[in-house]
């Protein structure tokens, strides 16, 4: 079992690197469902080797530290994937709970008043002049929106959370978890400026939550297989 384990850990290290290079590249142009069972690869296989390790034997000294480097490769690349799935679910939901600005309708004219026995209705008023062709004048229903998916939300969002993972994983697996607080800290006092940004919280909450979690896990392979 402890085999089977080490082989299904690597799968996960190669399934997500795989699958995030290909994802990554064309990321705007991948339906959501795709990315969906594209996540849901390494977190299967991820499952399959926690329930081989923990019903397999105590490994020798070499798997363990095998096992170490595995975590930390399945780590970086399966959890970019699955954070960037969480943060294109969050943006389905935000349109489907309507993105679009309300219509605006033109004033109604004012009615004609009566004076005497005569009808005199108001003058037009003239019609105001075009407004120049320049981007801020586009409706509102055609302005870009800030999503929380969008790389350009928080700028260099993969490579730290690529760090941030790797991270997490060599902390937890060091024996020393109060090292979370202290990347936690590092990150979001670095991202502070930002977060005033539209959509930025939203990012930085869940991608951090996500990418965490994926580092945890990962870790916890490495615990269960030591026994």
């Amino acid at each position: 079992m402890t085999t089977i384990a080490l082989v299904t850990f690597a799968a996960v290290a190669v399934a997500g690197a795989v699958l995030w290079y290909a994802i990554d590249r064309r990321r705007e142009e991948i339906p959501t469902f795709a990315l969906v069972l594209a996540s849901g690869v390494p977190t299967l296989l991820l499952a399959a080797a926690a329930l081989f390790a923990f019903a397999g034997d105590e490994p020798a000294r070499d798997l363990v530290a095998l096992a170490r480097v595995l975590a930390v490769a399945a780590a970086v690349p399966g959890g970019a994937l699955v954070a960037t799935t969480f943060l294109r679910l969050t943006d389905r939901v935000r349109k489907g709970h309507g993105w679009t600005d309300a219509p605006t309708y033109p004033e109604s004219p004012a009615p004609p008043f009566s004076l005497g026995t005569s009808v005199v209705s108001p003058a037009p008023p003239p019609p105001p002049p075009p407004p120049p062709h320049t981007a801020a004048s586009a409706p509102a229903t055609t302005r870009p929106r800030s999503r929380a998916a969008d790389p350009d939300t928080l700028r260099g969002g993969t490579t730290i959370g690529a760090l941030e993972r790797a991270a997490v994983v060599i902390t937890l697996l060091s024996g020393w978890p109060e090292g979370l607080a202290l990347i936690l800290a590092v990150k979001g006092f670095g991202r502070y400026p930002e977060l005033r940004r539209p959509s930025a919280p939203e990012r930085f909450i869940i991608g951090t939550f996500a990418s965490i979690l994926w580092a945890a896990g990962v870790a916890g392979v490495v615990v269960l297989l030591r026994g």
